[in-house]
């Protein structure tokens, strides 16, 4: 084996009911590891100097990458060597030896796992998160303010349209629960219902539009197959009704540039697709355009997840908006002692909350 795809095809193999997303992830590891190392070919890691004293190549990492991403690459290297011991057969393999460095980096993996959750569990912003924090009032007082700028006269068709996709794609994490980029990065339009004999992909996630009403379906995100396949209807909330409008301006400059069999969602002129990178550079700079902040995909779903949580919700509604965001929800005991419509909380003046109808 020498190149990248060999060893995911091995991984594949080994481990074949694991989601498209894992293996997608380990192969960004594995490309990580490669520059890091500054090999060709992955195979060249296995007898890699800097792989074989785990103590130095972990701290080459910590000191370059932020720790979650540490965690990854060592996820990538134990990954690595565990598919060399159970796939090499040489006489003169030393099995014994890579058991051992794969034990050591088991160790460091533990290590770093358990400062992750120490951290996670303080509930702290990181620097970088508190440098672009915007709480959600704001954060929805001012996208409401930019929407009602008029826009230049002077723009071409072109321009026109990448404004209303930046909105919209702007939108859909503000106005609604937002969820992972995968979910409308590989979306699909289609005019209908998606009943059963219009037989539908359920390998692409659809946005169906029907008689002014609008559907999102989602079948192939990070989490499916924990959580199955999300069916929502766009409901007349504020919110609702304000990205039912930017949807509708946006579909509208987009039919009139992009092909007649052209279904993708949201796409670059001339329907070409939006890599998982340029999605993220879309978002960032609008909203340094609109906020003077960059905010990420992940940095909007803490934004939301800390506004939300400020008012008492039902079961039911945690159970709802952590499924359309890809994350699965299991109430404690507190939660379920805990009433939402006593006269203290009636009283209670309350923030401005996303969600659905």
């Amino acid at each position: 084996m020498t190149d990248l795809a060999e060893y995911i095809s091995l991984f594949k193999e080994q481990t074949p009911n694991l989601s498209h997303n894992t293996y997608k992830t380990m192969s960004g590891n594995w490309k990580r590891l490669k520059k890091i190392l500054k090999i060709n070919d992955l195979e060249q890691a296995i007898n890699n100097e800097e792989v074989n004293n785990p103590n130095m190549l972990v701290n080459k990492i910590k000191e370059e990458f932020s720790l979650n991403t540490t965690i990854q690459t060592i996820l990538g290297i134990q990954k690595l060597l565990q598919l060399e011991i159970q796939s090499n057969n040489y006489e003169d393999f030393d099995r014994d030896y890579y058991a051992s460095l794969l034990g050591d980096y088991n160790k460091y993996l533990k290590v770093c796992c358990n400062r992750n959750q120490a951290i996670i569990n303080e509930n702290k912003l990181t620097n970088k998160e508190r440098e672009n924090w915007v709480n959600y009032d704001t954060l929805y007082k001012m996208f409401s303010e930019y929407l009602n700028k008029e826009p230049s006269n002077s723009q071409s068709a072109q321009d026109k349209f990448y404004r209303a996709r930046n909105l919209l794609m702007t939108a859909l994490y503000i106005l609604i629960p937002p969820t992972r980029i995968g979910n409308y990065k590989d979306m699909y339009i289609h005019y209908g219902l998606g009943n059963k004999n219009e037989k539908l992909s359920t390998d692409k996630n659809w946005l169906l539009v029907h008689e002014d009403n609008f559907y999102f379906l989602f079948n192939k995100y990070k989490t499916s197959q924990h959580i199955g396949s999300v069916h929502k209807k766009l409901g007349n909330g504020k919110n609702e009704q304000l990205l039912h409008k930017l949807l509708i301006d946006y579909i509208n400059i987009r039919n009139e540039i992009a092909p007649m069999n052209c279904s993708i969602f949201l796409m670059n002129i001339y329907c070409s697709e939006i890599s998982q990178s340029k999605f993220t550079d879309i978002l960032k700079q609008t909203t340094k355009k609109i906020f003077d902040k960059e905010i990420s995909v992940d940095l909007f779903r803490k934004i939301f997840i800390t506004n939300y949580m400020k008012k008492a919700h039902s079961i039911s509604e945690n159970m709802e908006v952590a499924k359309f965001m890809g994350q699965t929800y299991n109430a404690t005991m507190m939660e379920k002692y805990r009433k939402i419509d006593t006269p203290e909380e009636s009283e209670t003046k309350q923030p401005v909350i996303v969600g659905f109808d």
